[in-house]
């Protein structure tokens, strides 16, 4: 259960990756290479770098990246092979190739409870915020601004301003604000259908605000929206605005 003001984390990294460790083997299950392998919140395995070579990894829309230590892709998990209900099972898929090769992944223990830092975001008014963090965040945290009631037949205008003190200390993940579905009041920062606003693509630049705006519509009847970040650094907002403007 969500309520306004809370700070969120994807459901993935909360419910699986930040809970367990794994074991690492071939895709029968026949054996185990390595096992108390961690995901570690500051982007780094446990227990993984000298036996199966895994040093990094990274979440995107719809998989997990992981790299070796010069920064090379090694291999994928694609969210839609995570089956919770089997030890947390996961598809290692290789770069590159067919997706019927692969190893697997499955809990074998839990993990120390990962502190998620201090609180990120703070209120400054009704519809003003800051984002302030001085340690390394690779993982996404939102901060639920709103929860509406939608009609899927009515366009919404959502508006901000931001102002990004360093953009460059924000570009392994280029998540701005998400307006994400919401079903009995549970939602996830990465699914499949949550509109993610990009600072990239919004062309933002450091020190200077950004007025941002677009026309929304949606087939859902009820979102969670805020803004949604992963990084060092200090982010403001102000004027957040959601609205109706009419008939689709």
């Amino acid at each position: 259960m969500y309520s306004v003001g809370q700070e969120v984390y994807p459901k993935l990294w909360k419910d699986v990756l930040s809970r367990y460790t794994f074991t690492a083997g071939p895709k029968d299950k026949s054996g185990s290479w390595f096992t108390n392998i961690g995901f570690l919140d500051n982007g780094l395995f446990s227990n993984a770098e000298k036996s199966v070579g895994l040093h990094s990894w990274k979440l995107k829309k719809d998989r997990v990246e992981t790299f070796k230590k010069t920064g090379e892709i090694v291999q994928i998990i694609l969210f839609d092979s995570i089956d919770e209900s089997q030890n947390c099972q996961m598809k290692l898929n290789f770069h590159n190739k067919p997706l019927s090769q692969f190893n697997l992944l499955w809990a074998d223990g839990q993990q120390e409870v990962q502190p998620v830092g201090n609180q990120k975001f703070a209120m400054t008014g009704p519809n003003s915020l800051i984002y302030e963090y001085k340690n390394k965040a690779l993982i996404p945290v939102m901060f639920v601004h709103s929860c509406k009631q939608i009609n899927p037949t009515i366009k919404y205008r959502l508006s901000f301003d931001v102002r990004f003190e360093d953009i460059f200390s924000f570009c392994e993940n280029d998540m701005l604000f998400c307006i994400s579905p919401m079903k009995n009041n549970e939602f996830d920062i990465l699914d499949k259908d949550s509109e993610n606003l990009s600072i990239y693509f919004e062309n933002i630049t450091s020190k200077k605000w950004k007025h941002i705006e677009k026309t929304l519509s949606f087939s859902s009847t009820e979102i969670a929206l805020g803004p949604c970040l992963a990084g060092s650094g200090k982010v403001e907002f102000k004027n957040i605005l959601f609205e109706e403007i009419g008939e689709l």
